[in-house]
């Protein structure tokens, strides 16, 4: 009895292993179509096309990718011969390759890649790339190929290459030194030019580093700016030496097919005699200058001398004449002579009176005398008596300390300016104001009168821009002082002038 259970008892353990092994089995297949699935449709739906043939090169599978790029629909390529996919001048090279293959098969994964040409149902060829490899399930040969289509990257490449030639032919066209380069900065070519400059040869300057050309801050330079060109996009210029020589440097952004930055090419255009007659220029202006300023100084010393002349000679004698002339008047006391000697007396004082105003125009004492603003207050009165209008004159009333070439220059701008703004201006009011700060004296002129287009002075011919405000600006930059006119139609004119101090 007890043997019986004991058989009953296996016989149910045994087949309750039968039936989770027979459900373990139900389940793996179920995950190996599931498995399988996911493969067809990561094969079906890749975006290369993806081919499979047996032994003797006969398609059996075929993607969607694959009748896209070769225009065949699957049940009508399935059983032909892979080859039709080729060339009919390639079909025998690859067929021999198909054979190396499996002479060559170690029962493992074997494989190669290239490119070529594909050819479509309709006849037309394009370019590939293609992986192949070849397994032996079930002890049968199948070659698996990977398909890309390659026409737009050769396209593009052909474009990059049509690009280079021309930057190459452009680079030995120009008689200035010039290498075309990559991204990084390394030399991909360079024309004769410079291969004279440096005395080397091609093959010499490639072999060569950039600190073994420059030095090395000359490098830290140029690199900055190479790499600037190359971030940015856009052309760069820069002026520096190398071997004792003056270069003008453009450095040129090339694109490729996708807008991006590929290559640069470096032109160095000698500038070194320019370098040297812009040197001999400013050198002459130097001189020029200092002939200028010591014309400035003999003309104010001559008016100076002029003025005391008028003023202590001329002025003094007519003064005296004034009073001889007087005692003889009241010597004769003679009815009939009294209105000829009042008539003379006119004359005398209108003589005496110019004079005395001739001497101020020329080199007025109060200048040299009182200082700047006391001459400019005074060239305010004067003018508000002889002219009918109204000038004011303003000021910190801070101690101005400036050199006293400089208070000519101010003072005779002064009264060029006001004599424009009452010749020319139609003015009612103008306003003088003068202030003083740690660097420099401003003095501004401004007017109510009928103003003009100051982008107009530049249309005019040379001759016809006024030279009295080139004079001004002209004497004020030479004491490395300034003047700036603002001014509009109907609104009016402002001039400013600009002294530095001691």
């Amino acid at each position: 009895m007890n043997e019986e259970a004991k058989l009953q008892n296996c016989s149910i353990a045994e087949s309750q292993r039968v039936r989770k092994l027979v459900a373990e089995n139900e389940r793996l297949k179920e995950k190996l179509r599931e498995i399988e699935e996911k493969y067809r449709n990561t094969i079906e739906y890749a975006n290369d096309a993806i081919m499979t043939t047996d032994n003797k090169g006969r398609i059996n599978s075929f993607n969607k990718k694959a009748e896209k790029m070769f225009g065949y629909n699957r049940e009508e390529i399935i059983g032909k011969p892979a080859s039709v996919l080729l060339p009919t001048h390639k079909r025998k090279e690859e067929k021999e390759k198909f054979k190396n293959m499996l002479l060559n098969f170690n029962g493992a994964l074997s494989g190669s890649m290239g490119e070529g040409l594909g050819l479509t149902k309709g006849g037309q060829t394009f370019p590939i790339e293609g992986s192949f490899f070849l397994t032996q399930p079930e002890g049968k040969y199948a070659l698996t190929g990977i398909i890309r289509d390659i026409s737009e990257r050769k396209k593009m490449e052909e474009q990059l290459r049509a690009s280079e030639e021309r930057a190459r032919v452009i680079l030995n066209a120009s008689p200035d030194p010039a290498m075309l380069v990559d991204k990084k900065g390394t030399p991909l070519d360079c024309n004769e030019a410079l291969c004279l400059h440096m005395t080397m040869s091609k093959d010499e300057l490639f072999d060569k580093t950039p600190l073994d050309m420059f030095d090395e801050d000359a490098v830290k330079k140029r690199t900055r700016i190479f790499k600037e060109v190359i971030r940015e996009g856009k052309p760069a210029y820069r002026q520096d030496t190398n071997r004792g020589r003056w270069f003008d440097y453009s450095l040129h952004p090339i694109f490729n097919t996708q807008g991006k930055v590929a290559q640069a090419v470096i032109f160095a255009h000698d500038i070194t005699e320019l370098k040297q007659k812009e040197a001999e220029l400013v050198s002459a202006r130097d001189k020029l200058k200092a002939l200028a300023m010591e014309v400035t100084t003999i003309e104010e010393n001559a008016r100076r001398t002029f003025s005391n002349y008028l003023h202590d000679r001329i002025g003094q004698t007519l003064f005296v004449l004034k009073i001889r002339l007087e005692m003889m008047a009241k010597a004769e006391a003679g009815h009939e002579s009294s209105e000829k000697w009042k008539e003379i007396f006119a004359l005398m004082e209108k003589a005496v009176n110019d004079t005395r105003t001739l001497s101020y125009e020329m080199s007025p004492s109060i200048l040299n005398e009182l200082g700047l603003e006391a001459a400019l207050e005074w060239l305010v009165d004067l003018n508000n008596k002889e002219y009918d209008i109204v000038i004011s004159f303003k000021s910190d009333r801070n101690p101005k300390t400036l050199d006293e070439n400089i208070c000519t220059v101010l003072y005779r701008a002064v009264r060029e300016l006001m004599t424009n703004v009452i010749k020319h201006a139609n003015a009612k009011n103008v306003t003088i104001s003068m202030r003083q700060d740690n660097q420099q004296v401003q003095l501004e002129i401004k007017d109510d009168g009928v103003g003009f287009d100051t982008e107009s002075l530049k249309l005019l011919p040379d001759q016809n821009k006024g030279f009295g405000l080139f004079s001004i600006k002209e004497r004020l930059q030479w004491y490395n002082g300034d003047m700036v006119v603002t001014s509009t139609p109907g609104r009016g004119t402002q001039v400013t002038l600009f002294a530095p101090v001691k």
